[in-house]
């Protein structure tokens, strides 16, 4: 069985850079947790370009079973389009692409 406190010390892996890959990206990062954020080439020169300067804000009324909030900017801790670079001591690793984008991912 997986010991969720444990998985709060390593870092986090989002593949994928679009609109999805960083609101979890940002989601994990204002949980606590380190967040590494890929996107492919040549999607990265839109998707991740001044992310370093701005990071990713959440706002709204956040709605969820267990109540907690996080609202805020999160700055991540390694954007990147090196993959081995991304997933090196992760954990975890999120998969926030289309399916039309799987084979390329993989």
């Amino acid at each position: 069985m997986i010991n969720i406190d444990e998985l709060k010390k390593f870092p986090v892996a989002v593949l994928g850079g679009g609109a999805v890959g960083k609101t979890v990206a940002a989601d994990c990062k204002l949980g606590g947790n380190e967040v590494h954020l890929f996107d492919m080439e040549p999607f990265a020169a839109s998707t991740l370009a001044g992310l370093e300067k701005t990071g990713i804000t959440l706002t709204g009324n956040p709605k969820n079973k267990y109540g907690f909030k996080r609202l805020g900017t999160a700055h991540f801790d390694l954007i990147t389009t090196d993959i081995a670079e991304c997933v090196k001591g992760c954990k975890l690793l999120i998969v926030a692409v289309p399916s039309i984008a799987h084979d390329s991912f993989f």
